[in-house]
């Protein structure tokens, strides 16, 4: 497996590791006659955050690396030296708290190790070029202040190799594949690169160069990275290249250019690999005992040295059991931190222990507990240590609570809500985090994180208090200023811009707060809480083309967030679209049906849609979940946390004299012309905004509504040129703002002006809207071109909302032009995947509608389908097996597909009778079953196209490889022996027609296959050693041996397969003498195979050796061969089963019972 972003980061600061060897040969000493060696290794190969690939041999790379130090040609370094976190120990605070402890720790001349396995990233670009190690708690995005900085490592290598003068090295196995918050391969690179900068007494190494990938196999030491499997060994002494006792830089570099070219695993491999060695070519990195062979000195040391003290475990130190117990447990829920708080600090360590519950007590032990108080009173480094450890505890709770809501788990959204505030959950976080800080040292780089992560859960446990209070203005300044204080700490935190966002929508200051909920979309690119404020900060600020986008960008990210679909239907019900709010409100009732909002909103829904009886049951439903909550107002927030920051939805009824509209010029003739307007009275409606016009020649709004009711009465020219105009004369809100305050001057005073300028300006609307009722006119008009270049410039404007597309494509179609239509779709696909993919799938169910002879048009709908299954193998669960059972699979059911084109124009109208912008688009269907459907389109395309010998192969190859996919593969047999014999030449093909028949045990059509394979020799290694396998099998022993003895000779290794091969061949070709060693030779591979043993205990049985194969056998048995019916029916052991021997085995060692 290849892997990207993944580092292996080793810092030696030294001297002599040896001069704590025990007994045995003495080594060339390393660097210095003098000091002590440390080492911090971390490995991580599972991640907390299911965002985060996993990789294989992570973890295992540094416990190997451990295992090397330990032993004697890794210095014998004693295991209280050694820090070893894997997987879920590695946890942010953790390696912080090991690196200083490094830090503390070493004095001149120490050796330090700090190895790191595991993903690195770059934060994403658009906010930070910093490079970061991931930890195994750090989320998939915003890894400012929740990773390992690399620039925190660099300062600390430096401190270390210029304050300590030590010796410095980093050696990093970087570039493994996964989906990093650096969004491509280079902020992964870039990542590693930061690792490699050099400075004095420093050595840094990086498993390959830049962009270029880190590889790891089981190949290589049964499952490791091949930079850590080659580096441990040259450490061994295969590095080792002038016999002097020592391996330099040089030479481990010179070494590990040869391994990875001559390594034939890493041959095989698409990326290629180049370790980087920078610094003093002649630093020593290791000493080795020159009479010994490397190889094996390798392998004694890290499998053989059982009896080496130094690798004897360590006895377990008395605060490993408190952590142990404590790993159980929420630190929350077992201490009161705020009695905690009220201690100096020196009282902390041992007031923790005191407060432990008595559950708590009995699992770690009375003597473990004295003890552990005994060892902090007498030692004042087990007492910060003990320190160090409970800030590592509180710390990565802490973590954790943030990750799970960047990750938006329900939840912990749900006790941020406002019906969980009475239980006070957030305000024990503060007190907890205070003690934190008490117990870290200001210098230390962890007590910036404590202090952002105080003054964040600070600030959040004073806004959850908001609906318990009357006045909530003071617990928002609180709030805020606490927010603010982490926020100066580090500008890029994801959660605190969030917060900011949302405490400065209460203050309804929406500029600012869309400034931070757009910094928190930047930081954490793939959270969705801050995209759902914003679509209900839009809806405040009605711009309302933005909260659309932003709801679908919401949606995409995390399509079972409660709160999105709460806004989602705030923005549609300001727009007056009930129909769409009540099924997002609907929605999120059904997510979750404690909130009070969505009740309450759906009550104004069929309040203002006349249902009235159903809106009084749901005010109800609202009311019972407001009480003993303070909401001074009806909510419009909708934030999907804590709803106290509302102001009332629609504003109230402003009336406006008639006589006062008139003595106010334009504007008032326009809301006059408005109130007829949104009461269909067209004519009169018309004929006012005209006199606004006439008074105004350019007024921003008039020719809009104007240019629709032309449009609602089929007046196209007039609509024509009204539309046009109102282009020309749009105002941005900034701007109408500019031309309210210059007129409303001119105004006379009375007691209607407020209204009607209140009334004006609420009519406003978004430029984006005249271009979309212009496409729509043209479309009806038959103005094709026109109406593309107006839906063009409708798309350019809101490039991620599928309206303007879908509109496009399908009027394009409805005039022929198919290949424009369809390239319309591509362009969405590129923008949503999942969209997208449905449409170009209805599309091509249309266009083989159009063309049901056209055989290239079954083809092309089959290959999208195709693809669209090969790249999600897991998906699309329904498409299984039962699906190819219908009979009717080669039926293209395209009927109801057939013609699907959508008049937007037509369906859905506002109030005036007009093309609304809140549209039913009826979107394609979902896909799922692309496997059976891909399957009929293909065998169709067979069935008309006849003449392409190509295109049939390439058919009959992808429909075999869709049926192996459907979990048939004995359907896919006739369909890949076609593809061979319309294209015998392609013997990629052939070998997947090997597999279905191997599968489908048709062992006579794979035996003719292999040889055709063999024959045309284009068979590789795995089938050869499966054709030999057959030909044993069917007694062509004559023809099996060359293949066997040929494999052994091209491949690298010795491989149990070929020797277990040649070992049968012999055993069924009755040559017990020769097939013996060939067994025998199997086992010093795989030791413990039983099933080997047994064989070899027959054939002793064969030539009539009884000690031998009684010998054999109960080895066999001893391991695991219980097989009492092969014994029985085994006519070796015709002569044997009377003897005592026989007996006794078969009372030793019982057969395997089955039930049933």
């Amino acid at each position: 497996m290849k892997h990207f972003s993944s580092f292996i980061i080793l810092m030696l600061f030294s001297a002599s590791t040896f001069s704590q060897q025990k007994s045995g040969p003495p080594l060339p000493q390393q660097v210095s006659p003098a000091g002590n060696t440390y080492a911090v290794i971390v490995g991580i190969s599972q991640y907390e955050n299911a965002g985060i690939d996993p990789l294989d041999y992570a973890h295992r790379d540094a416990e190997v690396f451990a295992e090397y130090l330990k032993s004697k040609p890794g210095g014998a370094v004693p295991g209280q030296n050694i820090v070893l976190l894997t997987n879920e120990k590695a946890t942010e605070a953790a390696i912080y708290d090991a690196l200083y402890w490094l830090v503390e720790t070493c004095q001149k001349d120490d050796l330090v190790y700090f190895y790191f396995s595991g993903h690195g990233d770059l934060e994403n670009v658009t906010v930070s070029k910093d490079g970061f190690l991931l930890p195994y708690n750090s989320p998939r995005t915003n890894y400012m202040y929740n990773a390992v900085r690399i620039e925190d490592l660099n300062k600390i290598a430096n401190t270390l190799s210029a304050r300590n003068n030590g010796k410095v090295i980093l050696i990093t196995d970087a570039c493994h594949s996964g989906k990093l918050a650096g969004n491509d391969s280079r902020g992964n690179f870039l990542a590693a690169e930061q690792l490699r900068k050099v400075k004095a007494n420093e050595i840094r190494i990086t498993s390959c160069d830049i962009d270029q990938l880190s590889n790891e196999d089981e190949g290589w030491g049964e499952g490791r990275g091949v930079f850590s499997y080659y580096f441990v060994m040259g450490l061994n002494g295969a590095a080792e290249r002038n016999r002097d006792g020592f391996i330099t830089k040089n030479e481990m570099r010179l070494y590990l250019d040869s391994a990875f070219a001559k390594d034939p695993l890493l041959a095989k491999k698409v990326n290629k690999q180049k370790a980087v060695l920078r610094g003093d070519d002649n630093f020593r990195l290791a000493a080795v005992d020159t009479s010994l062979a490397f190889a094996v000195q390798m392998v004694a040391a890290s499998r053989d040295s059982e009896d080496d003290a130094a690798m004897a475990p360590v006895p377990k130190p008395p605060q490993a059991y408190f952590f142990e117990v404590m790993e159980k447990s929420k630190p929350e829920d077992v201490f009161d931190f705020k009695e905690l708080n009220k201690l100096a600090k020196a009282e902390l360590p041992f007031a923790f222990i005191k407060m432990l519950p008595d559950n708590s007590r009995e699992s770690i032990g009375l003597e473990n507990l004295n003890a552990l108080e005994r060892q902090l009173k007498e030692s004042p480094y087990a007492l910060q240590r003990f320190s160090d450890k409970l800030v590592v505890m509180l710390s990565d709770r802490g973590q954790q609570i943030i990750n799970l809501y960047l990750e938006g788990d329900e939840a912990e959204l749900e006790r941020r809500r406002y019906y969980n505030s009475n239980s006070k959950g957030y305000d024990v976080y503060p007190s907890m985090f205070a003690v934190a800080l008490k117990l870290t040292r200001p210098d230390d780089v962890i007590y910036r994180k404590l202090e952002i992560k105080q003054h964040y859960f600070t600030g959040v446990a004073a806004r959850l208090r908001i609906p318990l209070t009357e006045d909530p203005k003071p617990l928002i300044e609180a709030a805020l200023a606490a927010q603010l204080k982490a926020y100066a700490l580090n500008e890029n935190t994801a959660f605190v811009n969030n917060e900011l966002g949302i405490l400065y929508k209460a203050k309804k200051d929406f500029v600012t707060a869309e400034k931070y909920f757009l910094r928190a979309t930047q930081i954490a690119d793939k959270w969705a809480v801050p995209w759902s404020n914003l679509i209900n900060l839009y809806a405040n600020t009605k711009e309302y083309t933005k909260g659309v986008a932003a709801y679908e960008t919401a949606l995409k990210l995390q399509a079972n967030f409660q709160g999105t679909y709460v806004n989602a239907g705030m923005l549609y019900e300001k727009q007056n679209n009930f129909l769409y709010a009540e099924e997002l409100f609907r929605k999120s009732i059904k997510m979750n049906t404690r909130h009070y909002l969505p009740f309450e909103r759906l009550g104004h829904v069929y309040m203002n849609t006349t249902q009235y009886d159903v809106a009084d049951s749901f005010f109800n439903e609202a009311d019972i979940r407001k009480r003993g909550y303070k909401f001074l107002r009806p909510d419009s927030d909708g934030d999907g946390v804590v709803d106290a920051f509302d102001q009332v939805m629609s504003p109230s009824i402003c009336y406006v004299d008639r006589a006062d509209a008139i003595m106010s010029g334009a504007i008032g003739y326009f809301v006059i012309a408005m109130d007829l307007y949104t009461r269909k009275q067209l004519g009169e409606a018309e004929e006012m905004f005209k006199m606004a016009i006439s008074l105004d020649k350019s007024n921003p709004l008039a020719f809009h509504y104007l240019g629709k009711i032309m449009y609602s009465q089929r007046r196209y020219k007039e609509a024509d040129i009204f539309l046009n105009f109102a282009v020309k004369y749009f105002l941005e809100p900034d701007e109408l703002k500019h031309y309210v305050d210059s007129v409303s001057k001119k105004i006379p005073e009375s007691k209607s002006k407020h209204c009607i300028v209140i009334n004006f300006e609420n009519a406003w609307y978004g430029r984006i809207d005249n271009y979309y009722f212009l496409a729509g006119l043209y479309k009806r008009w038959n103005h094709f071109a026109e109406a593309e270049q107006a839906y063009r410039t409708y798309i350019s404007m809101n490039p991620e909302s599928v309206e303007g597309y879908n509109l496009l494509w399908n009027m394009l179609e409805s005039i022929g032009r198919f290949p424009d239509a369809e390239q319309v779709i591509l362009s969405y696909a590129a923008i949503n995947k999942t969209l997208g993919d449905k449409e170009l799938n209805a599309f091509n169910k249309r266009m083989i509608s159009r063309y049901p002879e056209d055989g290239n048009m079954y083809y092309k709908a089959g290959l999208f389908l195709y693809h669209l299954a090969a790249n999600a193998p897991d998906s699309y669960s329904d498409d299984r097996i039962k699906a190819v059972d219908d009979p009717d699979i080669n039926q293209v059911k395209t009927e109801q597909e057939a013609g699907r084109f959508v008049d937007m124009i037509d369906n859905s109208k506002d109030e005036t009778g007009l093309l609304s912008l809140t549209e039913n688009i009826a979107y394609a269907e979902n896909i799922e079953y692309p496997r059976t459907e891909g399957i009929a389109y293909f065998l169709k395309a067979d069935s008309l196209l006849q003449q392409d010998i190509n295109a049939l192969a390439d058919i009959n190859y992808k429909a075999a490889d869709l049926y192996v996919w459907l979990g048939v593969p004995e359907k896919a047999s006739p369909y890949y022996k076609r593809s061979v014999d319309l294209q015998p030449e392609n013997a990629g093909t052939r070998l997947k027609l090997i597999d279905t028949y191997v599968t489908t045990y048709y062992f006579k059509g794979a035996l003719e296959q292999l040889d055709s394979l063999n024959n045309r020799r284009e068979i590789n290694f795995d089938k050869q050693l499966l054709l030999a396998k057959f030909c044993i099998h069917f007694g062509r022993y004559t023809d099996a041996e060359p293949l066997l003895k040929e494999a052994q000779q091209i491949h690298p290794y010795k491989i149990p397969e070929t020797t277990d091969l040649l070992g049968r061949m012999h055993f069924m070709s009755n040559n017990p003498k020769l097939a013996i060693p060939y067994y025998q030779q199997y086992l010093t591979l795989r030791p413990n195979d039983h099933l080997t043993m047994y064989s070899i205990a027959s054939l002793y049985a064969r030539i009539g050796n009884q000690g031998e194969a009684f010998k054999w056998l109960e080895m066999a048995m001893s391991k695991g061969f219980r097989y009492g019916w092969v014994l029985k029916f085994d006519a070796t052991w015709n002569n044997y089963r009377k003897l005592g021997k026989w007996a006794e085995l078969q009372r030793k060692f019982p057969s395997k019972k089955y039930t049933g």
